[in-house]
């Protein structure tokens, strides 16, 4: 199998975005998404995670939690918007190599706010 590397010199999401749409019409390329700022195996903890990629969606690889509450992982993908982080990973490229993957939002969600097929639900009176 050949690698083909990518860099921009001038990062943009939108061109990014475009390249990205054209490569995925090549039925003989398999997309594993990286950026310079993430190495698919370093081990980072949440609170860097927070810091590094703040009011961001996070793939994570192989996830370490203690009862519940995430402690660390790989991030393998992040973004500010979810759809996007979902489309990255739709066939499982990004996540095959890892026993286990999880997603996790680094920022505050809003009180009963939808995300995706889920409800955040809170006790709490208004």
């Amino acid at each position: 199998m050949n690698t083909l590397t990518f860099e921009f010199t001038e990062y943009n999401q939108q061109n990014f975005d475009k390249v990205m749409e054209a490569l995925k019409s090549f039925t003989f390329i398999k997309l594993i998404q990286s950026d310079t700022n993430t190495s698919n195996t370093t081990v980072i903890s949440y609170d860097e995670m927070c810091k590094k990629y703040p009011n961001e969606w996070l793939l994570l690889g192989n996830p370490k939690s203690d009862s519940g509450k995430l402690i660390s992982g790989i991030v393998l993908f992040h973004h500010a918007d979810k759809r996007k982080l979902a489309l990255a990973n739709q066939n499982g490229t990004l996540t095959s190599h890892y026993k286990l993957a999880t997603h996790v939002y680094t920022g505050t969600l809003a009180k009963n706010s939808n995300i995706g097929i889920l409800k955040q639900q809170t006790n709490e009176k208004v």
